[in-house]
């Protein structure tokens, strides 16, 4: 057996004279090496609003007049300075942020620059406000004061009247701009700023911020990794992350000392307990390297494999499909390298949350155009059209994005609303790629189904949408995710059914997925789970559908072995995680893996199924709690597997 990479956390012993460990979340096994980036946004509050030209009111008062009168006039000075800087800093961020969103705006994206990013720099540029700023610090205001009281009487205003509250958000927003312009040593947050390479280092960041990190023209990350005190990483900033490659890690707030921009910084996924390093001596560096060197050596061997064969066989010649996850044309350079069978999971709320906060809803023709030049995308030159599975509009948990402040009726009713939309630009599409001869192409999935009479609902919607259209209508799949549907499967009619594993599974274990501590409840091994999965592939066969399976469990090789000893036979994966999906895929033997999922049905306690699991995965598939693979693994070279007790040499496999 070829070595192991080493473990990086035991040279932190070695030379520790500078390094600062911190316990982490890491996504995958990685070891990502850049200078931090801080990424901040918080509005700095004015803390002087109370003060006459920098004194207290009545000690002012008590100045001589001589005296008070060189103290206006050098505080008003100093004061309309700093304004004025700041204002040519905010209106010079504006005009870069017009620039860099024409250069880098994608089908998503049309329709949000003339009506939001452009009136931002007019009101950055309006002389109005300017006036009334200077005007308040001629009043005796700081300039943060005389800032926080101009903006805030604009954003009252605005935010009275319906028609003009999204101004409202983007001079809010202007006025966390301004606010850090006139503190220097604060850090603005501003991607764009950010070095090509740089770890992000932040309190949280939304999903769809996270699509930032990719090249447009070559789909390569920008970015070396991210580092948040805040998330979970079963939530979906961490499955985005994992879909597009960018290794990400959460540490707790509490363990971060003072963090600077252009700190060394090192995220070690690469064991099985991963770290953050801060500064690290120049021993660990050295050693971060090289361990880096040797994860890409297999990640580009991979790769090559993945990329070398679309079909996919278990080891006993059971064939398995596997398709990727998207989410917006910022993937399609990687999807098509990663050579899979479709797009088995298209994230429709992805265009939603990449629009800025007060953007334009998307009518009809753009969703159209947006799902039409995606399937282009992601079909290449060749002009073959790739299969897609689109789920309607979820914004359930932190997928809400910019929606996450709304309550869960007004959610509710956005996405309804969206639904219908994308249901007439889906039965378009549909229409057009059967008439140019790519019929039954176009898959719909409805999120969140939890009834029986809710699946019905949204098939006659989607049935009456296609009458008002004079277009054939087509039977809908849908997720699922929701453990209650699971006990009416005998009287639901779908096209097909796809497992959203992390929902489900955190909703059978009745915990919450968005909560910092939900990896530790996190168990794919629990009997309930496997139970569900057995209700779901049975159901497949009586009728006769395809069930596949999208979420962590079809990303993550470490259970891999129970998806496909459960009978489940297409996966839908992250883009770059799919090489190793298929690796892994191609070491199991699906009648071991059957025999494996019986075995930890009948262990009680999850240490003991976890420890059964791993020895499975290393004794026979190469696979190492760590997420490692062994790639001078061949069949010949399997262990025994005993899950009594340690693996002997020679035995018949259990």
């Amino acid at each position: 057996m070829a070595d192991k990479p080493g473990d990086l956390q035991n040279k932190f012993t070695v030379s520790n004279d500078s390094s600062v460990v911190l316990s982490a979340g890491v996504n995958f096994p990685v070891v990502a090496i850049g200078k931090i980036y801080l990424y901040e946004n918080d509005p700095i509050p004015a803390t002087d609003s109370d003060r006459l030209f920098g004194y207290d009111a009545l000690e002012f008062a008590k100045l001589p007049t001589q005296m008070q009168e060189a103290v206006q006039q050098s505080f008003v000075s100093e004061q309309t300075a700093r304004y004025n800087e700041a204002r040519k800093m905010l209106i010079s961020t504006y005009e870069k942020n017009i620039e860099t969103v024409h250069q880098s705006m994608t089908v998503e994206m049309e329709g949000d620059i003339d009506l939001i990013v452009e009136p931002e720099l007019g009101i950055a540029q309006d002389e109005g406000i300017a006036k009334k700023i200077r005007g308040l610090i001629e009043k005796g205001k700081s300039a943060e004061a005389a800032v926080d009281e101009a903006y805030g009487k604009q954003i009252a205003q605005f935010r009275s009247n319906d028609f003009t509250a999204r101004f409202a958000e983007q001079i809010e927003q202007q006025l966390v701009v301004l606010q850090h312009h006139l503190h220097p040593s604060k850090v603005l947050s501003s991607l764009r700023d950010a070095p090509e390479g740089s770890i992000i280092f932040c309190k949280s960041m939304p999903p769809a911020e996270i699509m930032s990190f990719i090249n447009k023209d070559t789909g390569e990350n920008r970015f070396a990794g991210l580092v948040c005190t805040e998330g979970s990483m079963k939530g979906h900033a961490a499955i985005i992350a994992k879909s597009l490659g960018i290794p990400f890690a959460v540490v707790k707030p509490e363990s971060v000392p003072v963090v600077k921009n252009g700190y060394d910084c090192i995220i070690d996924g690469s064991s099985v307990d991963g770290h953050v390093v801060l500064h690290p001596s120049a021993a660990v560096m050295q050693e971060s390297v090289s361990q880096r060197r040797r994860i890409e050596e297999v990640a580009n061997l991979l790769a090559e494999r993945g990329a070398a064969g679309r079909e996919v066989q278990t080891l006993d010649g059971h064939e398995v499909n596997v398709y990727a996850n998207f989410g917006t044309s910022l993937e399609a350079p990687a999807y098509r390298k990663a050579n899979v069978q479709g797009i088995g999971l298209y994230r429709s709320e992805m265009a939603e949350n990449m629009r800025s906060d007060s953007a334009p809803e998307i009518e009809e023709d753009q969703w159209l155009k947006i799902f039409r030049e995606n399937i282009k995308a992601v079909s290449g030159p060749s002009g073959i059209i790739v299969p897609m599975t689109v789920r309607t509009l979820d914004i359930a948990g932190d997928k809400a994005g910019r929606f996450a402040g709304k309550s869960p009726e007004e959610k509710a009713a956005y996405e309804a609303k969206v639904t219908k939309t994308q249901m007439g630009a889906l039965l378009r599409l549909n229409h057009e790629l059967t008439q140019s001869g790519s019929p039954d192409w176009i898959k719909v999935m409805i999120p969140m189904i939890g009834s029986v009479e809710q699946m019905e609902k949204m098939q006659k919607q989607f049935d009456d949408r296609a009458a008002e259209l004079g277009l054939p209508s087509f039977k809908l799949g849908c997720m699922g995710e929701v453990p209650a549907l699971f006990h009416k499967l005998d009287r639901l009619d779908v096209a097909f059914m796809s497992i959203g594993s992390n929902d489900l599974i955190h909703g059978l274990l009745e915990t919450d997925r968005y909560h910092a501590s939900s990896s530790i409840h996190y168990d794919p091994t629990d009997v309930s789970v496997l139970r569900v999965l057995d209700r779901a592939v049975c159901y497949g066969k009586e009728k006769d559908i395809p069930i596949s399976m999208c979420g962590d469990m079809a990303s993550e090789p470490r259970y891999l072995a129970l998806v496909i000893g459960s009978g489940i036979a297409n996966l839908s994966t992250g883009i770059k995680a799919s090489s190793v999906t298929k690796e892994v895929v191609r070491r199991i033997d699906a009648e071991e893996a059957r025999q494996l999922v019986q075995i930890l049905k009948n262990t009680q306690g999850r240490e003991d199924r976890e420890r059964i699991l791993d020895e499975y995965n290393a004794a026979r598939l190469g696979l190492y709690k760590d997420g490692q693979l062994d790639m001078s693994w061949r069949p010949d070279t399997r262990r025994a597997f005993l899950p009594e007790g340690p693996s002997t040499p020679g035995s018949e496999p259990a």
